[in-house]
């Protein structure tokens, strides 16, 4: 929306962008066509809508205006909507001139800005065109210029709210119309009220409301009544639908503790009967898991009991080798090893220990010509490891060679072979 519509003739284009420009200056804001070219349908419709969306026609009268048909749709078009409309008279015109023109215009507002008097018209040599008002630039003559423009000033702003409101108005009343006086388009509630507030304060103020506002106003209440009327046959309803509800509410509450109670009992006696299975459930698992850890205990039991046995065999098997040794070492040897194999002990690996480093049989067993210097078992009970002299010099006095061997005493093969630097083992 605008403050102000000015509608001029072409030939007037000077004063109008001089008005225009002291306008803007005092915060005022326009609106104006600066070709005024018909250009068809769509061009008036533009220019039919800033009238109504501005809160003040103002109309600059002057001879050459005055004979324009645009100017006259114009101030038609202002006049249908009850516009404020201020006209600005720029040259000496007479009265009828005017009346004949626009026979509806308002006598009062008038504001004069005499041309010779309050602005001059001079050349612009730097500006060339075919139309001569294009080069032409209208100067005001102070402080006449500025005494006439507080007046119009003072004419724009009377009953400014009222103006402003009296636009929107129109412009909702317009809408409404144009779309075949939909009710969606009215205005309710507060903003309906203050509606009928500012027609009843309208009166005697300018510019008065059109009949299209009060139509409009008044089938806003009409349409706001029926809707409150709807509204509070709608609560009776709900009120009574309420009251039913509370009716049936009420007897299912009744019939609800009834069932309650009855369901109550069925709980109970059903919490009973399931207490019962549960407790025989209960036993029943009970005495399987105690008869499981029998079982578990007996075998247990058994297991032990064969670990037990194979210990006591193994040192029967350890004491016989160890009585052998001095007599038949082979079947002391072979009295170890099964005592070895029977339980891997402390007494079994001493036997075996026992029976393999007897000096000179062990020869017979190992791979060494000489005396076995070291003998041990490897941590995981499975290999022997042996050390010697595995080659010496002519003399025999001095071990060229000196080996690590280790023998699989489950499978008696001979394993891996270290060799070791000379004289390190004697």
């Amino acid at each position: 929306m605008s403050d102000v519509f000015i509608s001029y003739s072409r030939k007037d284009i000077a004063f109008a962008r001089l008005i225009r420009e002291s306008l803007q200056a005092s915060q005022i804001d326009t609106w104006i066509d600066w070709e005024r070219i018909p250009v068809g349908e769509r061009w008036w419709d533009e220019i039919c809508q800033a009238i109504e969306n501005a809160n003040v026609f103002m109309f600059i009268i002057s001879k050459n205006s005055i004979g324009s048909s645009v100017c006259k749709d114009e101030i038609n078009h202002a006049l249908k909507n009850n516009k404020r409309i201020i006209p600005i008279i720029v040259d000496e015109l007479q009265p009828e001139a005017i009346k004949e023109f626009a026979p509806d215009l308002p006598q009062f507002n008038w504001i004069i800005f005499e041309r010779g008097q309050l602005f001059r018209i001079e050349e612009n040599p730097e500006v060339r065109s075919d139309k001569p008002e294009d080069s032409q630039v209208a100067l005001p003559k102070l402080p006449q210029f500025e005494e006439a423009l507080g007046r119009l000033s003072k004419a724009i702003h009377t009953d400014w709210e009222w103006v402003k409101y009296h636009t929107r108005l129109q412009v909702n009343a317009l809408l409404w119309e144009s779309n075949q006086r939909n009710p969606s388009y009215l205005v309710r509630g507060t903003a309906l009220e203050e509606s009928e507030q500012q027609l009843l304060r309208a009166t005697g103020k300018d510019p008065q409301p059109t009949g299209l506002q009060v139509e409009y106003v008044t089938a806003s209440r009409q349409e706001e009544t029926l809707r409150q009327t709807e509204k509070l046959r709608l609560e009776q309803k709900a009120r009574g639908r309420q009251r039913l509800v509370i009716w049936a509410v009420g007897i299912g509450l009744v019939v609800s503790m009834v069932m309650g109670i009855v369901a109550w009992g069925q709980r109970n006696q059903y919490l009973s009967e399931t207490h019962v299975r549960a407790t025989a459930e209960v036993n029943a698992v009970n005495q399987q898991m105690t008869a499981e850890a029998a079982s578990t205990l007996a075998v247990q039991q058994s297991i032990e009991a064969q670990h037990q046995a194979k210990i006591a065999l193994s040192g029967q098997l350890s004491a016989q080798s160890q009585t052998q040794l001095a007599h038949q070492l082979d079947l002391a040897m072979l009295l170890a090893g099964e005592s070895y194999l029977t339980a891997d002990t402390y007494h079994s690996r001493s036997s075996l220990l026992l029976a393999l480093e007897q000096s000179p049989q062990l020869a017979r067993i190992y791979r060494y010509p000489e005396k076995i210097t070291a003998l041990a078992f490897t941590p995981n009970g499975k290999w022997i490891a042996a050390a010697g002299c595995a080659q010496r010099d002519a003399n025999h006095d001095a071990c060229l060679k000196n080996e690590i061997v280790f023998y699989n005493l489950p499978s008696g093969q001979t394993g891996r072979v270290l060799a070791a630097g000379q004289g390190q083992l004697t």
